[in-house]
């Protein structure tokens, strides 16, 4: 999963990182997201460093991105970030996902039709 800015195109809208465990500040992706995100992923860690999941809106090539990092997958957070992205959910947008947990056939069951906009990156 390297270089995950070089996957982000005008067509996505979304990346779900699906993280194992305590989130490290040193690794690649966290860096790579940070900088898509001009550095609010880091203040958002600040400010909530204690909350399971976390979801920053950053922009990407003119519209929005919705980023969310998920320790667990529950069927509410989940819920939430797709009420906030769904208005940008055209038929050709995406979401990134970074699986680092083994969670992504869980999360394609939870995300239902919307898993078609689904895209893992290895």
């Amino acid at each position: 999963m390297n270089n995950v800015a070089a996957y982000v195109t005008p067509l996505t809208c979304g990346v779900i990182w699906l993280i194992k465990g305590e989130m490290s500040t040193e690794a690649p992706v966290y860096r790579e997201l940070d900088y898509l995100l001009d550095g609010l992923l880091t203040a958002n860690l600040k400010a909530s460093a204690n909350f399971g999941s976390h979801v920053v809106v950053g922009s990407s090539f003119a519209g929005p991105l919705y980023v969310m990092i998920l320790r667990e997958l529950r069927a509410q957070e989940i819920e939430s970030y797709v009420a906030l992205l769904k208005k940008e959910l055209g038929p050709e947008k995406e979401i990134l996902v970074l699986d680092d947990a083994d969670n992504f056939a869980k999360l394609r069951v939870e995300l239902g039709p919307l898993a078609a906009h689904l895209r893992l990156l290895q």
